[in-house]
């Protein structure tokens, strides 16, 4: 009440129903479906005229109390979920009050809702892994209207500020590499400071083979290249300890392939010590990099497996994270955390990022796209950095947004996979398509992503999500083609991994040959002999082997750009509204905008349904498995 009575009507009605706002095309009744820990529904609900419908339910992650209103076709407006930010945000349930006539929904703010028919096993949010598990019969085959579950925190009143443990000071920290460009033939570098530290610098050696040269500081000298760095501030209001730093890069093209160079990044006010990388290989050389799946926030576990990878493999050009690298993307802080657990890996090695659902806090990856340097080459029909590719050696490495509707990169990675003659290519993407837990959203992926991953004989996709270890057999046309060992050219081999994430559910999958349930991993992947074998191991925390295989192509064959005849998939569902409704992002959100999100013109996305009322399809039964081998090919080679 006290809130209240400071807040200017504009203010107060901005936070009625200026917080999300959608348009229908049909009379709706509206339930909102409000988790019980938040106490009192917000002051606008009984306001705007809704009224309690008497019914509360578990949907397995929340208790819920329901709230109805009936509204005429139009634009609708709803606001904030409450003051605490304590429980899940509010549930949008829709009706249609003319039978026979479903709904159609069409996004304004935010711009990225989509609806999905209400049932158990849809997703409650767009960004936060919780799955509905229980449907009150009178809501079921409703339309839910998936928002982000990060609008909770909208008008947050309790503990708005947030403190960083690694507040930035004028010496460089949270160094990182990264490639720029789709040809992987130079590298970028970025680095932060804080607000005092204005222009900095990088000083580049070349480091000759036999050189015992050692300083701790940059010297001048016609053997060092001075480039100053491109450097622009970073605000971070909500941090109280922190708000203003800045972030630096440099930019490196025209490097020679194979070549080691010793740098240092900062300032006369502060610099770092000597660190090193080596540039991309040469088109057959070897090659060697590592593979992380899911961190969301296990920091401990996750500096075990970095420092485990650099004993292991300390000759690694480069690092695959599938996403998930921090739990709440656009909060700074938990990327000081991660970049601090990584002791300076990245500054050594180049980081090869996806985008997981925990970077879109909020609905959209703001932070993710501002904080990385990543190539510009990916699907024209989403906003750039959000998928891309890369060609380093002999390897087409190609990174695709799980998070979108897969139909917005489909004739891009198609054209991308069919125009590459590399001997190997890795797909990399947060979602996989045969993960430990199978739902809607993996059955819509497999039918878009699948046949185009078969056609141009894709050898590896890692992926993260689910906080589990699970190799596939080789999947051909959507079955598991068991071979002992593995044989190459037979199939795919889907990969899922953990590097910090708690331990999720696992069930028993027909196509998996190595299953591992709270074991975080990792991944190293070395492609040796020319780029002609490749060797495969996964190691446990303790530094344990707990899977390995082997693939092996010629020098000559196996290579080109010819696809191999189509086979239809097994176990696709038709498709349904939940991807022929999905808008397709396509505006740059401000990173000082949090919750406004990204601004799209309103008319673009009104011609884009977010979702139609109609029973979706589910995936058929599965056929019975053969019995499985007693053996996996954990020690196979070829």
């Amino acid at each position: 009440a006290a809130i209240l009575r400071v807040l200017r009507p504009e203010e107060r009605k901005i936070l009625a129903e200026g917080v999300i706002r959608f348009r229908v095309n049909v009379p709706v009744r509206v339930f909102l479906a409000f988790d019980t820990r938040e106490g009192r529904p917000p002051f606008w609900v009984w306001e705007r005229g809704f009224r309690p419908t008497g019914l509360v339910w578990n949907d397995g992650t929340a208790r819920r109390v329901v709230w109805a209103k009936d509204f005429p076709a139009g634009e609708i407006g709803l606001g904030i979920s409450g003051w605490h930010g304590i429980g899940l945000h509010y549930l949008i349930i829709l009706r249609s009050l003319e039978p026979g006539t479903p709904v159609e929904c069409y996004p304004i703010q935010p711009p990225f809702m989509r609806g999905v028919e209400f049932a158990s096993g849809v997703a409650s949010y767009l960004d936060a892994n919780l799955l509905i598990r229980a449907v009150p019969p009178a809501l079921t085959h409703l339309t839910l209207l998936q928002i982000p579950n990060g609008l909770r925190n909208a008008s947050r009143l309790s503990n708005p500020l947030r403190i960083t443990p690694f507040p930035y000071t004028v010496r460089p920290g949270s160094v990182v590499l990264t490639w720029s460009n789709g040809k992987a033939s130079g590298a970028t570098v970025q680095w932060f400071t804080s607000e005092w530290s204005r222009t900095n610098w990088l000083v580049l050696q070349p480091l000759r083979e036999g050189s015992l040269e050692h300083r701790d500081l940059p010297q001048t000298g016609s053997s060092n290249l001075w480039i100053q760095a491109r450097t622009e501030e970073w605000p971070d209001p909500g941090l109280a300890n922190d708000p203003v730093v800045r972030r630096h890069e440099v930019e490196l093209t025209n490097l020679p392939p194979g070549t080691v160079y010793r740098y240092w990044v900062g300032s006369p006010y502060g610099w770092t010590g000597p660190m090193q990388f080596r540039t991309a290989p040469s088109k057959e050389g070897d090659l060697t990099f590592v593979f992380l799946g899911s961190v969301e926030g296990g920091l401990p576990v996750f500096t075990r497996l970095i420092h485990l990878a650099e004993q292991v493999a300390p000759e690694a050009l480069f690092c695959v994270c599938s996403g998930n690298l921090v739990a709440q993307g656009n909060q700074r802080e938990q990327w000081d955390a991660v970049f601090q657990a990584s002791n300076g890996y990245f500054s050594r090695h180049f980081l090869v990022p996806a985008i997981g659902d925990r970077e879109c806090q909020y609905g959209h990856p703001t932070w993710y796209l501002d904080l990385f340097a990543l190539p510009k080459n990916g699907a024209p029909d989403i906003e750039p950095k959000r998928s891309y590719s890369l060609r380093i050696g002999d390897l087409l490495l190609v990174v695709l947004d799980s998070n979108l509707d897969p139909l917005t990169q489909s004739a891009w990675l198609e054209e991308v996979l069919s125009g590459s003659d590399a001997r190997w290519k890795v797909v990399v993407m947060h979602h996989s398509l045969f993960p430990g837990r199978v739902t809607q959203w993996t059955w819509i992926q497999r039918r878009e992503w699948g046949p185009i991953i078969d056609r141009y004989r894709v050898d590896l996709v890692l992926s993260g999500h689910d906080p589990i270890y699970l190799r596939t057999w080789p999947i051909r046309g959507g079955r598991p083609v068991r071979t002992f060992p593995v044989v190459t050219g037979s199939g795919t081999i889907y990969i899922t991994a953990t590097a910090g994430a708690q331990a999720g559910t696992l069930q028993p999958q027909p196509y998996a040959a190595k299953e591992l349930k709270g074991v975080p991993t990792i991944q190293v992947i070395r492609l040796q002999d020319r780029a002609t074998r490749l060797e495969y191991r996964a190691y446990d925390p303790m530094g344990r082997i707990v899977d390995r295989f082997f693939l092996t192509k010629p020098l000559e064959g196996q290579r080109g750009t010819s696809a191999l005849p189509s086979i239809p998939w097994v176990s696709v569902p038709a498709k349904t509204n939940q991807v022929s409704g999905l808008p397709t992002p396509t505006a740059t959100t401000s990173r000082t905008n949090k919750v406004a999100l990204a601004k799209t013109n309103v008319e673009s996305h009104l011609t884009s349904k977010v979702g139609t009322h109609s029973q979706t399809n589910a995936p058929p039964k599965k056929a019975k498995d053969e019995k499985r081998g007693k053996k996996d090919n954990a020690d196979s080679t070829h």
